[in-house]
């Protein structure tokens, strides 16, 4: 019966551990070599700005690149997008943040068409939210949509 009892509780710390560390480790994804890094807060107040950064990492020069942000509606409003200086330097790159509403969450669609192609590491596009509740857990997941990049295609 003691053996029981330590295995539960072993169990129990390991669970409360790991869900520690997905609950506080910023989410990223992979395409390719491509890491696609997204950072913003686990928690926060009703009325508070929320921003939450795209980056790239291993970058091989992106000329094409769309991403879903998937966000909770009911404590997150989308208020707008700011693109890194370098994107928007060029008149000829084609940058797009559009809503979709599906359900209980909704979908932000980013596209990015850049015409001598992005290789920058730093934050690519910032998504500017305001919190309409308290949470404290990371409200968004970062979907690879497409790209016409043969490096990036999965």
């Amino acid at each position: 019966m003691k053996k029981k009892t330590e295995y539960k509780k072993t169990s129990i710390i390991i669970c409360i551990i790991g869900m520690s560390l997905i609950l506080f480790m910023p989410l990223h994804i992979m395409a390719a070599d491509l890491l696609i890094y997204a950072d913003g807060p686990v928690q926060s107040k009703k009325g508070n700005e929320v921003v939450l950064n795209i980056s790239v990492k291993n970058n091989p020069t992106i000329t094409t690149l769309g991403l879903q942000v998937k966000y909770d509606k009911n404590v997150l409003h989308y208020v707008e997008a700011t693109w890194n200086s370098q994107i928007i330097s060029d008149s000829n790159n084609i940058m797009l943040v559009s809503e979709v509403d599906s359900g209980d969450s909704n979908l932000l669609n980013i596209s990015l068409v850049s015409a001598d192609g992005y290789a920058s590491s730093d934050t690519m596009v910032s998504l500017i939210f305001e919190a309409s509740d308290d949470f404290s857990s990371f409200p968004f997941t970062i979907i690879f949509r497409d790209s016409t990049d043969k490096e990036l295609k999965s």
